[in-house]
């Protein structure tokens, strides 16, 4: 099946929410921008164009339980992800809260945590 003839995923939708970066050369916006995480094609196994999303960035969550929804879902505040598959089951991955900040952190990034007790 074609990607033409596919919804372009949730994480693949460019900011003007009209371009998908998976039509696109390079999985690259018009404005030169990038969506985020890795997307693989499964083209070389299977002869089909359907891309799925493999990894995230730190202070995200894979999500990949439908190919309309795969997207990295960025940590709410005062919540972190150091594990894009956190919560996961056989690598299908619904989405979910990241992990609360541990008391006396600061996680203003999502992607660390950084201790806020002296001693």
């Amino acid at each position: 099946e074609s990607l033409n003839c596919q919804k372009c995923p949730k994480g693949a939708i460019c900011s003007d929410e009209k371009e998908c970066a998976l039509r696109q050369a390079g999985l690259r916006c018009s404005d030169g921008s990038r969506i985020t995480g890795e997307w693989l094609s499964n083209s070389s196994l299977t002869g089909d164009s359907v891309y799925r999303l493999r990894t995230c960035p730190l202070g995200t969550l894979l999500v990949n339980s439908t190919l309309e929804g795969q997207r990295c879902m960025p940590c709410e505040a005062h919540t972190y992800s150091l594990d894009f598959e956190y919560g996961c089951t056989k690598r299908v991955c619904s989405p979910r809260a990241c992990l609360p900040c541990p008391q006396g952190a600061d996680c203003s990034d999502a992607s660390s945590f950084v201790s806020r007790v002296n001693g």
